[in-house]
């Protein structure tokens, strides 16, 4: 099956971040399939270099069929580990450092989700939470969608 690669990229962006600080980011790149409505869904998050855990709710296509974690948290290096859970089209991610280690500043590959969708919809992060090694909250804001073809 040859593959019709579409990028669509959601940036959480933190807000209220003083100027020595780096802020973080969860990235969401999609690839569709041309036929079948497979779908993949590589998620990334991109540390500031202060924060040891994170979550973050992915909304699918409302038709999502087949939802795949097996490859959820994949990507993690060694010192990470976490939970995915899906329930219907929504997939709630977790990850954290056992030793309470922050994420190196730059991007953090997590895994992938793969799924089968016949709808034309984006996925969204409608939920994005994020501590430092402090126990502090790091605020973020709402998704941005931008779309890369």
């Amino acid at each position: 099956m040859k593959l019709m690669t579409v990028a669509t990229m959601l940036l959480v962006s933190s807000l209220g971040v003083s100027a020595k600080e780096m802020s973080s980011s969860a990235v969401i790149s999609e690839a569709k399939a041309g036929r079948g409505g497979a779908r993949i869904a590589a998620i990334d998050f991109e540390s500031g270099g202060d924060v040891s855990a994170f979550q973050m709710r992915l909304i699918l296509p409302a038709d999502a069929k087949r939802v795949d974690l097996s490859r959820c948290l994949k990507d993690l290096p060694a010192e990470f580990t976490g939970v995915c859970n899906a329930n219907g089209n929504k997939v709630a991610v977790t990850v954290y450092s056992p030793s309470n280690k922050a994420a190196p500043a730059g991007i953090l590959s997590v895994g992938k989700v793969t799924f089968v969708s016949a709808a034309s919809g984006q996925i969204a992060v409608d939920k994005l939470f994020a501590s430092k090694r402090s126990a502090e909250t790091a605020q973020v804001s709402a998704a941005k969608v931008e779309s890369i073809d």
